[in-house]
């Protein structure tokens, strides 16, 4: 009879044990899936035209704006 109870246990156990690393996972792949979404919506945006002059003192730089685009997705996978 104990053995019995231990046997079950223990495959409850290793049960838990699998369903939260196959939750990891999923939720992981979900992650992922939202900051490549992401990623794709900030590509779909683009500057304004650089013949656009709101303030001729301000220049961004293209370097400016792919430090912008990295920056939201860095965020995204350290959460």
């Amino acid at each position: 009879m104990f053995s019995e109870l231990i046997k079950k246990s223990f495959a409850q156990y290793l049960n838990d044990i699998v369903t939260d690393r196959l939750q990891t996972a999923l939720e992981a792949e979900s992650e992922k899936q939202k900051s490549e979404k992401i990623l794709e919506d900030l590509e779909k945006q683009s500057p304004p035209p650089a013949n656009t002059k709101v303030n001729p003192k301000i220049v961004t730089t293209q370097e400016e704006l792919d430090a912008f685009r990295i920056i939201p997705s860095d965020w995204m996978f350290k959460n």
